[in-house]
């Protein structure tokens, strides 16, 4: 791996997207940095590092049904890297047998 671990993004599953987007900008301050209406908001909640708001119906589309039950709340730690080359070296790092990556979202993300 090329890239210095780090944690550059944190998602929470919201069940409404705009209103939570509204509490962070609005209410806290935070600087939003994209926003794909009804699906995700991210804003920034530290330098160098991203809170991404997510519809928490879609997170599944992405993660797969881990973690989704009704003993775990709906988050996940991103490591952001450069772009898609160095985001597939660290594709084997996650990858489990039988299971494959998920494909890359409007927003650009991809599940490493």
């Amino acid at each position: 791996m090329t890239s210095t671990p780090e944690i550059t993004a944190i998602t929470l599953g919201v069940r409404d997207v705009e209103r939570s987007r509204r509490f962070y900008v609005d209410g806290l301050g935070f600087r939003q940095v994209l926003e794909i209406p009804g699906d995700i908001a991210f804003v920034q909640c530290a330098p160098g590092q991203l809170l991404a708001l997510w519809d928490v119906e879609q997170m599944p589309t992405e993660y797969g049904d881990v973690a989704h039950g009704s003993a775990a709340p709906p988050v996940s730690l991103g490591h952001n890297v450069d772009g898609p080359t160095a985001c597939r070296s660290c594709m084997p790092l996650r990858w489990r047998p039988g299971r494959p990556p998920s494909p890359s979202r409007p927003s650009g993300s991809g599940v490493g």
